[in-house]
């Protein structure tokens, strides 16, 4: 951590090397060295300064929740008002920041800010369908509501060459305030469904869309068109959704910038074209 003028100060860069470095993994475990950097704010009297033990057993264990297990590495640096935190995995971290905005208003903490070591936005994301059929721009389309798309499609082969249904993008996920804002764990597009997987994912519910709990534990009364907790399915009044777009007013089948609707439209568009033609002659 690190000290900062009067805002706390978010500067997320990549690391070189091993640290931000992902896995496959689901939960993140597999990722090493997801680090930040925490040190005195600018305007605080340079003689303030914190030893490494209140440090860890004040500020890391006691006020922030940080379990040592948790952590790969800590280094006090030169000077006492900046400490070097490697945690094991991008989710730690994650739960970390978390548990550092809440308590930010309480001394010592109140001097401290955070500066990120580690890309905490840009993941692998693995969607696996049961349908083949469906095209990735929909996909995509998909995608897009959630997060910001860094690359183009790349379906994962086995060891003999045969596509095995999941395909993959590199993404940035959103943020809000100091979280991210993950991509649901399920998806269903036109009836067509799947699920999603990246290294550090949240778990969240497909059926309210909550976090810790997975849709078999849910209680929710929740609405399957609008997700009103308010009411069931059955009782609601609100117009049809696209599960694609999101949009009201419409299904899936009916969306223009659907793939099949824009190569319907094209196709007709050209039919139309030498109609025209023919009768010109």
């Amino acid at each position: 951590m690190e000290t900062a003028g009067k805002e706390t100060r978010r500067t997320p860069r990549t690391m070189e090397g091993a640290r931000g470095a992902e896995s496959d993994g689901r939960d993140g475990a597999g990722q090493t060295g997801a680090g930040e950097v925490m040190e005195f704010k600018d305007d605080v009297e340079e003689e303030v300064t914190l030893d490494r033990t209140t440090f860890v057993r004040t500020g890391m264990l006691r006020m922030l929740r940080v379990e040592v297990a948790d952590l790969s590495c800590l280094i006090a640096l030169p000077g006492g008002r900046a400490f070097d935190v490697s945690f094991k995995s991008n989710l730690l971290l994650q739960n970390f920041l978390t548990h550092f905005e809440e308590r930010a208003g309480e001394k010592p903490l109140t001097s401290m800010r955070t500066r990120l070591l580690s890309d905490l936005e840009t993941k692998v994301v693995t969607v696996f369908l049961y349908n083949e059929a469906l095209h990735d721009q929909d996909v995509e389309v998909w995608l897009r509501q959630h997060c910001v798309l860094l690359s183009g499609c790349k379906r994962v082969q086995d060891v003999a060459g045969i596509w095995t249904g999941a395909r993959q993008w590199r993404v940035r996920l959103k943020m809000e305030g100091w979280a991210l804002r993950h991509i649901p764990s399920a998806l269903n597009i036109g009836g067509n469904k799947g699920y999603v997987v990246y290294a550090g994912q949240s778990k969240l519910c497909r059926r309210c869309g909550g976090r810790g709990h997975l849709a078999a534990a849910c209680k929710a009364r929740i609405c399957y068109r609008c997700k009103s907790p308010d009411y069931t399915v059955e009782e609601c009044g609100e117009p049809v959704r696209c599960n694609l777009c999101g949009s009201r007013g419409h299904l899936y089948r009916s969306y223009p910038e659907s793939y099949a609707n824009r190569v319907r439209a094209y196709r007709n568009g050209q039919a139309g074209e030498v109609a025209k033609e023919v009768a010109g002659r």
